[in-house]
């Protein structure tokens, strides 16, 4: 009768952390997914953004060290979700739905940026050189 007394609180408060987590699950979703470099590779590095195309609300999050991701507690909407990180071309895929309850699983791909070199010359004054014609004159010279 103890043993029952004391596990009943335990399983009270279990039940009632369940009702919750049950009640906000069905108000939002979830977007999920990875972030592939190439065909096999996976990149840690990436941000990965959702704009609602509807309210403008944005959420961003990082990958994880094996190039996961996890927008929890979106509200339902349409979204527009962008992968990207230094050196690589970022991926955008438009017009994701976003509906109550669900997870939506996404699969982005981003390339390696094509490299863009620029160099820029600054002429500087202290560069700049003079000539001259140089001879000795005598004193008859000048007389003349």
């Amino acid at each position: 009768m103890i043993g029952m007394r004391v596990l009943s609180p335990f399983i009270v408060a279990l039940v009632i952390a369940s009702a919750a987590v049950a009640q906000t699950r069905p108000t939002t979703a979830d977007v999920t997914g990875v972030v592939y470099v190439g065909q096999r590779g996976i990149l840690q590095t990436a941000t990965v953004t959702a704009t609602n195309t509807e309210t403008n609300q944005v959420r961003s999050v990082m990958t994880d060290d094996v190039g996961r991701f996890a927008l929890l507690a979106l509200p339902p909407g349409i979204y527009t979700v962008t992968a990207g990180s230094a050196n690589f071309a970022s991926q955008t895929q438009q017009d994701v739905v976003v509906q109550l309850g669900t997870e939506v699983v996404l699969k982005l791909t981003l390339a390696i940026a094509a490299a863009q070199d620029e160099v820029i010359v600054f002429a500087s004054p202290g560069n700049a050189f003079q000539t001259a014609i140089a001879s000795v004159v005598t004193q008859e010279q000048i007389n003349n």
